[in-house]
């Protein structure tokens, strides 16, 4: 880095490195090899780095990794329908996996302060939230 990082920058990449460590603790993140045995393929067979690259599941950049937080696996080999919903609008607004990740770990006040990961299986609540979020109009 040829500069010095401003205060601000640090505190949000401090900040966003404590949600991540906390949302390890909470969520499992897994591997993903781990991930691929959620989704009912062969470890290692690289199905979750496919379904990541086509926005069809939620992987975070962890330095040279891909962590998959294990909530949006329903455990029958399918990426739960409200994390595909807000994968496919995520990336029609240019949104990044990792963003968005990060917006599902976040309590909203559209939400009653709970967080779009709390709300998983109200699919229209959470695709409100994320519409007035995201995709608002000035």
């Amino acid at each position: 880095m040829e500069t010095a990082a401003s205060p601000q920058r640090a505190l949000s990449t401090q900040g966003t490195e404590n949600i991540y460590r906390w949302a390890a603790e909470e969520f499992s993140m897994l591997s993903s090899s781990e991930a691929d045995a959620e989704l009912g393929a062969k470890q290692g067979a690289g199905r979750a780095q496919t379904l990541r690259r086509g926005n069809r599941a939620m992987g975070i950049e962890r330095g040279n990794r891909i962590k998959f937080p294990a909530f949006q696996f329903m455990g029958d080999g399918k990426v739960h329908p409200t994390i595909f919903s807000l994968l496919q609008r995520a990336a029609n607004d240019g949104i990044g996996q990792n963003e968005l990740t990060l917006w599902t770990f976040g309590p909203r006040a559209s939400l009653k302060g709970e967080r779009p990961v709390d709300k998983v299986e109200d699919l229209e609540d959470v695709m409100r939230v994320f519409s007035a979020t995201f995709e608002a109009q000035w």
